[in-house]
């Protein structure tokens, strides 16, 4: 009956023997739904229905379906360590589809299929353009063979201030250009 206990075989070795067998459970995640946090085994299965401070170093998984599919999302991140280091937790949207939410507030939206994939690419631009650190709030990888990244509102107004900056400087190139021929004439 102990959430704790996996397997349990108790043997009368005769003539006056009992040999008790028991297999626990390791702590594997944490898993959060509706708001209370739980520590589970790698099957899904709840071990203890609080948050401990011994347990403070698993994996936080968040919503429905997430428990079941712990080992799907943990192994993918043990796969990828310099993914998992910013993680801090995956939360598993309308059981289909995981988003990571990294330690600075990003997210990532992993595609429904081939997430090793999504990770290979995400760390390559990762490693390649500091796509994790840069002032963003959202990396979508859900379509295949494209990245989507949703801009912060201070890296939304910088942006849109190059754009005007960069159209009034080709305005002044054509303007000069202009005189320029009309001088030659």
């Amino acid at each position: 009956a102990s959430s704790w206990i996996a397997d349990a075989t108790v043997q009368k070795l005769y003539p006056d023997q009992i040999m008790i067998s028991v297999v626990a459970r390791a702590p594997f995640a944490l898993w959060q739904l509706d708001g209370r946090i739980q520590v589970i085994a790698a099957d899904g299965r709840v071990i203890v229905d609080h948050l401990d401070a011994r347990f403070q170093h698993l994996p936080l998984l968040v919503g429905k379906g997430a428990g079941e599919r712990a080992r799907e999302i943990v192994g993918l991140l043990g796969d990828h360590p310099d993914v998992a280091k910013v993680v801090r937790a995956a939360v598993l949207v309308a059981e289909r589809r995981w988003t990571l939410v990294l330690k600075n507030g990003i997210d990532v939206r992993l595609p429904d299929t081939d997430l090793d994939r999504a990770m290979v690419d995400l760390a390559h631009l990762d490693g390649e353009r500091r796509l994790m650190t840069r002032d963003v709030t959202m990396i979508d990888m859900r379509i295949p063979g494209r990245v989507t990244v949703r801009l912060s509102e201070d890296a939304m107004k910088a942006h849109e201030a190059a754009l005007k900056e960069r159209d009034r400087e080709r305005a002044r190139r054509r303007a000069c250009r202009g005189l320029h021929r009309v001088g030659a004439a």
